[in-house]
């Protein structure tokens, strides 16, 4: 097997981290990606893997990813939208107790229709932590009602973000608010019409003015269109599995059967729950800004505490392991982290570990749930192993 193409600025001390994500992607036949890991603030590596798009007989010779290429990062925008959330806590503009549908108090479900009467009493904090009853379990309403929720309003496909809103809020809540964690992409749609209501900006304009711009975020980018027209300059090709069928795209106005990462959602609905595109760089950006010891600190000490304090729900009593206010927590080994998959094409990771610090990886194709558990555990192990960090900050030439 030939060896995998790296881009970027090598360094023996880190090059097990090499080896790691190139023999996981090399097993696991994923393209392209990329990971950057910082330590004290500095970026200490950042490094692409593999190419741009899949390797075919009759293509021309592809492309190779750089440590600045752009990936979609699906769920892994989750805990940027929480951030965003508790800064405007922060500035009393909104509070964890408030009830999300008291804020948007102007969103009516279709004529004739009564709502679940136990929404209105679901919060930001019950939003945040996944336990407002929302439920992605079976069928995801993000995904599964593009097209039912536009014809319901009368509205042309694929439905908008406020359709889909609208549209579940007669559903049946799965359970109580405040009872049980099921993780719910819905929930986070709610937050992003929250942010909006509360900073009269769109969501990706409040984010960039709270979050990505202190943070030094210099390059991330909403989704719009999944259409392969709608990618970005710098954007990898997202790679379906090889037998994965063609679907027909959610947008009226396409009418060429495209691969399932292509059409199948619309990125415009998924923004404050999976609409961040991104690289490793400027993930790790974010991380350092919150919860780390140097820089710019995006929130205090005790908003930091209170995000990642374990939630007041029955399954999580005496566990270190727990989802918190829009982050993963693994105590003693992962202080937080969040991932995010979009089915077979996209697979994102970030991380802040004990010691100051944070990776982020980001990858244009996941086959198996089996893959992310394997890169996550060799990717920690790898990064613990590393005896001398560099002192070298390679944020300024990394960008170049």
């Amino acid at each position: 097997m030939e060896p995998m193409p790296i881009t970027g600025e090598a360094n023996p001390g880190l090059s097990s981290i090499d080896h790691c994500i190139a023999e996981v992607m090399q097993k696991w036949r994923i393209p392209g990606g990329q990971c950057g890991v910082a330590k004290d603030g500095r970026l200490v590596y950042a490094r692409g893997f593999g190419t741009v798009d899949q390797i075919t007989a009759d293509a021309p010779p592809p492309l190779i990813v750089s440590p600045t290429a752009l990936f979609r990062i699906a769920s892994s925008t989750k805990p940027i939208t929480a951030v965003a959330v508790l800064r405007l806590v922060e500035q009393g503009r909104l509070h964890l107790e408030d009830r999300a549908f008291e804020i948007l108090h102007d969103l009516t479900p279709a004529a004739g229709a009564a709502p679940d009467p136990r929404l209105r009493s679901i919060t930001i904090r019950h939003l945040l932590e996944h336990s407002s009853g929302l439920h992605s379990a079976a069928v995801d309403p993000q995904s599964e009602t593009l097209r039912s929720a536009a014809d319901a309003f009368h509205h042309t496909r694929p439905a908008t973000n406020v359709d889909i809103i609208r549209y579940m809020m007669v559903q049946p809540l799965a359970s109580t608010p405040g009872t049980e964690h099921v993780y719910s992409n819905l929930g986070y749609n709610i937050l992003g019409r929250v942010i909006e209501h509360q900073t009269e900006l769109a969501y990706g304009d409040a984010v960039r003015q709270l979050v990505l711009q202190p943070a030094g975020v210099k390059r991330m980018a909403l989704m719009t269109r999944t259409s392969p027209q709608a990618r970005l300059p710098d954007e990898v090709f997202y790679v379906d599995g090889r037998d994965w069928p063609l679907c027909w795209p959610i947008y009226e106005d396409d009418l060429v059967m495209r691969p399932f990462s292509y059409g199948s959602f619309d990125g415009s609905a998924f923004d404050a729950h999976g609409g961040w595109i991104a690289n490793a760089i400027d993930l790790t950006r974010f991380l350092n800004a919150v919860g780390g010891s140097h820089g710019t600190q995006l929130l205090a000490p005790s908003t930091v505490a209170t995000m990642l304090a374990r939630p007041d729900l029955p399954e999580y009593q005496g566990k270190d392991q727990f989802y918190a206010l829009g982050w993963n927590v693994v105590r003693g080994r992962v202080e937080m982290t969040h991932s995010g998959e979009f089915v077979q094409s996209t697979y994102s990771v970030i991380a802040r570990l004990p010691g100051d610090v944070t990776f982020a990886m980001v990858f244009n194709h996941c086959p198996s749930a089996d893959m992310a558990i394997e890169l996550g555990e060799r990717t920690v192990a790898a990064i613990e192993a590393v005896k001398v960090w560099p002192e070298k900050d390679l944020y300024s030439s990394a960008e170049r």
